[in-house]
């Protein structure tokens, strides 16, 4: 909880945040992905972690997986855009919802999860699952907002 006070200088603690990924204590868990998405690119070797949790982990994992990785940025590589993009089809949600904004942190860098039916002035084809309004908002530094 600590080190999202402190922000993207706690980077000397991702080592320590990643056995906690994988820990089966859901706070511990959460505070851990909260820390990643305020430390931002720093945060690039949890990335493959946080990626299986997009896959594995429960809805509250997973959704704030999505917000840690759109938070790292371009360093999530191809596997991680991949990995937001499935998150667009995730049975909850606020998930995608997640998978929504942080897509939208990516900025260009995610064009290649856009849907091919999307265009700049036609943009109701792209919405294949209702999203809030507040799901297109600019996401501040801890995220959407969203959490639960």
């Amino acid at each position: 909880y600590a080190l999202i006070g402190i922000g993207p200088e706690s980077k000397a603690a991702v080592p320590a945040l990643l056995p906690v990924l994988d820990c089966d204590d859901f706070h511990a868990q959460y505070w851990a992905q909260r820390a990643l998405a305020v430390i931002g690119p720093e945060a690039q070797p949890a990335v493959p972690q946080l990626i299986q949790l997009l896959r594995t982990g429960g809805p509250s994992a997973r959704r704030h997986a999505a917000m840690a990785v759109g938070a790292i940025g371009p360093g999530i590589g191809p596997q991680g855009l991949k990995a937001l993009e499935r998150a667009l089809d995730d049975p909850v949600e606020p998930v995608r919802e997640d998978a929504v904004v942080a897509l939208g942190r990516l900025g260009d860098f995610a064009k290649p999860a856009a849907p091919a039916s999307c265009s700049s002035t036609s943009p109701a084809p792209c919405a294949t699952k209702p999203f809030p309004p507040s799901a297109k908002v600019s996401p501040g530094p801890l995220g959407s907002g969203l959490d639960v």
